[in-house]
This record gives structure tokens, C-alpha cells and sequence, in this order.
């Protein structure tokens, strides 16, 4: 057994404040593999201590189900954690059978971050069940015991979420929290489709307790296509505070850790990262570069770690450290600058759903900076690398909201980037003469913001040889073109101050006239495929597309061609779309298709509908025809070289009546 101080586990009865629950019925639902009769949580809540009480017995249905349910794992934080073991049966044909082998127990410590540099220190208690079978009930209860010691939120501030949405049968729920405590605790209930249930105190005041029971649950299945903040049913119970509070609290605790120290200008000068010509915009954006690129990341999110940032001076001298300590020394630095600097935390998944959550430092997993520069406040994730762009040109962070720290305390702000800035624009040239061997492919991709940020990351960690075939595998892919390389990729343009990359190929396009006998090359502009339709409109539809995109053809020929104009705008409160077809220096065609996100989600109901008709009307003119052979060539959208067939046919009949008429 692991020993930190004090026992990891240990197995013992349940603790007298428990109300003991019983099966009220077995789920007869023979389609589930697995199900729940009872899912019991009870907490008890102490001004030094927290106590979380479990107690599930589940049946198996399939024997799919055998190998998940025979490993039971509990997390705990290391010397603040225990978890105390009190029963583990089966019932099988009216019998019960204690499963529970202290031989089957172990503490691992996994550090399943580790590759990623970050540690946590977190113990796992691994129970195995051996002889589990299908029509066995298996029941486990257990307590997760939480001792107050210096973490700063351990045993002093409660927080827990509990889900109410089941993906199986659940015939009975209960949830009770005993405050034994000097502190008010908040509640907060929130239905499917972030609906709110009136009838929930907000309150559980000291020396009393809440209780609450559900009986057969419906089952609740999120679509994929919904927004990450899109919550099944919860209940969550937290101290009661405000936002205010506990960014005054973790200022407070930061300040008192010396983990709130400002270098001395002198110090920032001593790393000779400037020059006589540097503006102080120069100068900071080179103290955020410095920061980014030369401290390496490695996080320690573990006992007093998990939230205290190192002084500055320390994560200096080792060149490393985690989101809390780069932060700190970004801060640190800028403010010797002279500016406005602050530590800020956001959460990585939940987004804008901090929101709509009660107050609670337990809502966070990171932290980045904010600074104000000419009137402006400006956010920047210190652990990213590789980032170019001016203060108005560097990729906007969208974390959502995020809650910044100061000493008389602050709100949550918005971290969002505006979703209409242009991130993507791709070219293809191409030069079709009458003889095809001579046929040629240029292609140029232009990168903006975060994704010219991604690409030189990409660049810098690939060997040469990977990304150039890889370029060329994605040349393949959107053109079907065999295609020999004439000139590689090559990074053509990196604009630092605008944050925007460009790449340019060069192809030998290889037996046209074979590969392609039906004179047509097809190319898909497919950003549609960014809007994510669907089935059911009771949820809202998540937009994946982060920016404005754009999709350019040029083809050139050896002599003017035949051609359909084709212009088509789709306007939709979700996204802009246009795209064109134009005939430009006499012998040359020009495709133009151009899409803009105008938010990053649908709302359920009427809305979805109007947006998937939209998506489809978007999807169908995805397909670029071109003629290779410019002999009657018609080129346009593949939607259109219908429509204007359809549009000769119908004028030569016209004509005809015209005709017959005058004939008679």
C-alpha cells in the first residue's frame, strides 16, 4: 500500500450520519446492458473536512458490461484525500456474496498527464471483482474523506456536481447534503436544455440539511452536434460566494505565497532581449515571445501547486513551469515594463457555461494574462509557442469567460474571438494549353491568426521530408489530380507583425487527358462540412468553422472559353456564403467561394431548420466542374451546369413557338 503520511484506504462501516437506502426495484430493461435500481450520494460538509458517501448497485444485463464493472477506480489527491471501504457484494439467485478480497486492492500512482509534462500526484484505488456474471447485482459503497491541510480549496471550499442525465436505466437517485458547517452553501439545479427548476432553495444553511429523490430517471443522450456547453439535468451545490470574493481570496493567497512579486526593470533588461529601437509595444510582445518559447511548460498540478503559482524569480531560474508560474512571469515582467498586467483563470472545456454555474474557484483549469496597452485589454496564453502578430494582429484566445485576479477583487470578463475574422484562404492556378502534358498546378494557402500560429508550429516539429508529402497528399486529395512535384512546398511569406503565413506548391499535372477522359476536373469546396446539421432540432447545432474562409480557382487556357456566369449569396443568421464564377483576361476562368461564420452555434427549434435547408443549398454547390478541353467548354458550380442546360433548352422551345407562330 502507498503511505503519504496517512493511509490511501483503509476498510471500515459505514459513518453513523449515513441514511441507509434500499432497492425499490430491479429494471427490467432487457435492451440495456447495464442499469442502476439505486444511485445514493450523500455528503456531509464541516468547516475543516468534507465527507462524499456512494452507494451503487448496478445490474448486468450483457456481458459486455463484465470488464467495466469488474475494476472499480477512485482518484484521490494525494494527502489531502482517503477513501474508506465499506461494502462490496453480489447478489446472485437470492444469495449475497462478498466480493470484497483485500488482495484485489491496490494504490497506483499513474500520472496519466506524465508524457504531456504535467504531474498531479493523484493515487488511484484499483478494486477488482473477480466472478462477476451476467444476472449478477453488484453493490459498492465507499466514502471519499477530504482533510483540510495548506491547499488553499481542499476541506475548506465544497464544491460538487451531480449528474442527473443517465445514458441507462436509473429506478432511484437520491442526493442529500448535511451542512455541519459555519457556511451557507448555494444550490443550483439546471434541466435538459439549461432548464431551471423554481422550486430548488437556493440555501442550505448551517446546521441543516437537503434531500432529494428521483425515481425512474429518462434516459439522456446529448448529440454530437451540440455545443460542449450543452449540459445534460444537474444538480450542483457549492459555498456560497461571488466571483468577487474569490478573486479577492486567490489574489490574497497568491500575494501571501509570494507567488505576486514584480520584477525590477533592471531585471527584464538583464536577459538582453531588446533593442535601442524597441517600442514599449516591441518590448512587451518580446517579453510574451520570451516567455512562451523560452520557459518550457511542465505542470505540477499537485497538493499546493494546484493553484499557487511560483515566484517569478524561481520559474526564471529553472526555465520552466506550469500555466500558474508562466503566468506569474509574464505578469511580472510586463508590469515592470510599466503596464497593466494581470493573472487570469479560464476553464479549457466548459467555456461560457462558468456562467451560468454558482461562484466557485473549483470551476477553473488554467490560468493566462491580461494586459491593457493604449486603452485596450488584450489575453494571451503564456503556454503556447510559436504565436507572431502585433497586439492587434495575435490570435485571439476563446476560452469562453475567465475571472480575473485582483486585490479589491473582480467579475468574469468574456475571452472570445471575434468568429468573423478571416483564418483560411487557398488558391489553386491552374494552366491547361492545348497540349495537356504541359498542364500545371500552382497552390497557394494563406494562413491567418491561430492557424498561422498552428502551421508554424507544424512546420517547426515536422522533418521537411514528412510535411512535403504531406502537402502533397492534400493536393491529391482535393484536386484527384496525379500530380508531380515541380517546386515543393515552400513557406513563401511569414508576416509576423500581421500574423499570416503563406505556403505556395508547384505541380506537373501527370496524364490529364487519361485520368480525366469525361473533360471535367472536380474540385470540392466542402466548408460546409464546418456546420454540423442535426437530426432533431430540440438541440442547439454547434458551428465548428472558426473563422472566414476562402476558396480561389484560376484556370487559365490557351484561348478564350465558353463559360456560365454563375453568381449565388445565401445569407443566414448563422453564416454568409457567396460564391462566383467569372470570366477574367479573356482566357481565364475565376472560381470564388467565400464563407463566414456569423456565431458558433444554432439555437434548437425553428432555427435549425432554416439551417439545415441553408447547409444543403451550401452543400450542393460544393462541386467546381472545369473543362480541361476547352472545345465547348461550360464551366460554373455543378449545380449550374444543369440549370443552364435546363435554361437553353427551355429558349430553344421558346423560339420554336416563336416560329410556329409566326409560320401560321
Amino acid at each position: 500500500m502507498l503511505k503519504t503520511g496517512m493511509e490511501i484506504y483503509s476498510i471500515d462501516v459505514a459513518p453513523s450520519w449515513v441514511k441507509e437506502r434500499q432497492v425499490l426495484k430491479y429494471d427490467k430493461d432487457g435492451e440495456s446492458p447495464f442499469s442502476y435500481p439505486l444511485a445514493d450520494y450523500q455528503e456531509l460538509v464541516e468547516d475543516s473536512r468534507i465527507s462524499s458517501y456512494r452507494d451503487t448497485y448496478q445490474c448486468i444485463n450483457d456481458a459486455s458490461r463484465i470488464e467495466d464493472a469488474s475494476l472499480l477506480l477512485t482518484e484521490l489527491h494525494q494527502g489531502s484525500q482517503v477513501l474508506v471501504i465499506h461494502e462490496l457484494s453480489i447478489f446472485r439467485d437470492g444469495e449475497k456474496i462478498d466480493a470484497l478480497d483485500e488482495e484485489n486492492i491496490s494504490a497506483i500512482q499513474r500520472e496519466r498527464s506524465l508524457e504531456s509534462h504535467i504531474t498531479d500526484n493523484r493515487i488511484t484505488v484499483s478494486i477488482s471483482v473477480d466472478d462477476l456474471r451476467v444476472g449478477d447485482h453488484l453493490q459498492f459503497r465507499s466514502t471519499i474523506i477530504e482533510i483540510q491541510n495548506e491547499h488553499p480549496f481542499h476541506g475548506r471550499h465544497y464544491s460538487v456536481n451531480f449528474s442527473l442525465s443517465w445514458t441507462c436505466p436509473v429506478n432511484f437517485q437520491s442526493i442529500r447534503i448535511v451542512n455541519k458547517s459555519e457556511k451557507q452553501l448555494n444550490i443550483l439545479y439546471q434541466g435538459l436544455n439549461n432548464q431551471k427548476d423554481e422550486s430548488y432553495p437556493e440555501i442550505i444553511e448551517p446546521g441543516s440539511e437537503f434531500e432529494r429523490e428521483y425515481f425512474d430517471i429518462p434516459i439522456e443522450r446529448m448529440p454530437s452536434s451540440a455545443p460542449n456547453w450543452v449540459w445534460g439535468s444537474f444538480l450542483q451545490v457549492s459555498s456560497k460566494a461571488s466571483w468577487n470574493d474569490i478573486s479577492q481570496y486567490l489574489y490574497e493567497y497568491f500575494e501571501d505565497n509570494n507567488a505576486i512579486s514584480s520584477m525590477s526593470f533592471a531585471d527584464v533588461m538583464t536577459l538582453n532581449i531588446f533593442s535601442d529601437e524597441d517600442s514599449l509595444e516591441s518590448k512587451a510582445l518580446k517579453v510574451i515571445r520570451f516567455v512562451q518559447n523560452n520557459v518550457r511548460y511542465r505542470g505540477e498540478n499537485h497538493g499546493v501547486f494546484t493553484h499557487t503559482p511560483k515566484p517569478s524569480e524561481r520559474t526564471l531560474k529553472k526555465r520552466s513551469g506550469d500555466c500558474k508560474d508562466k503566468s506569474n512571469l509574464m505578469v511580472s515582467m510586463l508590469t515592470a515594463l510599466g503596464l497593466n498586467a494581470y493573472h487570469i483563470l479560464v476553464n479549457t472545456s466548459y467555456g461560457e457555461k462558468v456562467k451560468e454555474f454558482n461562484p466557485s474557484p473549483y470551476h477553473f483549469n488554467h490560468m493566462i494574462v491580461g494586459v491593457e496597452f493604449e486603452g485596450n485589454h488584450y489575453y494571451i496564453d503564456p503556454t503556447i509557442q510559436k504565436q507572431e502578430g502585433d497586439f492587434e494582429h495575435m490570435a485571439q484566445l476563446n476560452y469562453g469567460v475567465g475571472l480575473p485576479l485582483f486585490k479589491k477583487g473582480g467579475e468574469l470578463i468574456n475571452v472570445t474571438r471575434l468568429i468573423s475574422n478571416r483564418v483560411f484562404e487557398l488558391t489553386h492556378r491552374f494552366k491547361l494549353p492545348k497540349d495537356k502534358s504541359g498542364a500545371v498546378l500552382e497552390i497557394e494557402r494563406v494562413y491567418f491568426s491561430h492557424r498561422a500560429d498552428n502551421m508554424r508550429s507544424y512546420f517547426s516539429s515536422n522533418e521537411k521530408s514528412k510535411y512535403q508529402q504531406d502537402f502533397l497528399e492534400w493536393a491529391k486529395g482535393d484536386t484527384d489530380l496525379q500530380l508531380s512535384v515541380v517546386e515543393a512546398i515552400e513557406i513563401s511569406q511569414d508576416d509576423h507583425v500581421l500574423n499570416k503565413l503563406t505556403t505556395l506548391e508547384h505541380y506537373q499535372i501527370v496524364d490529364l487527358g487519361k485520368s480525366h477522359e469525361n473533360k471535367h476536373i472536380e474540385l470540392l469546396t466542402d466548408f460546409y462540412r464546418e456546420f454540423t446539421v442535426p437530426n432533431s432540432d430540440d438541440f442547439p447545432a454547434r458551428i465548428d468553422l472558426d473563422g472566414t474562409v476562402q476558396h480561389e480557382i484560376f484556370v487559365t487556357y490557351d484561348r478564350r472559353p465558353d463559360m456560365d456566369l454563375s453568381t449565388e449569396k445565401i445569407d443566414s443568421h448563422a453564416f454568409e456564403y457567396m460564391d462566383l464564377v467569372e470570366n477574367i483576361k479573356g482566357n481565364q476562368l475565376h472560381y470564388l467561394t467565400r464563407v463566414t461564420p456569423l456565431r458558433d452555434y444554432v439555437a434548437a427549434g425553428s432555427e435549425i431548420k432554416k439551417h439545415r435547408e441553408k447547409v444543403e443549398r451550401m452543400r450542393q454547390r460544393s462541386n467546381n466542374l472545369i473543362r480541361h478541353k476547352n472545345k465547348g467548354a461550360l464551366s460554373g458550380m455543378a449545380n449550374n451546369s444543369l440549370s443552364w442546360y435546363l435554361g437553353f433548352v427551355a429558349l430553344c422551345l421558346a423560339i420554336k413557338a416563336i416560329m410556329r407562330a409566326f409560320g401560321e
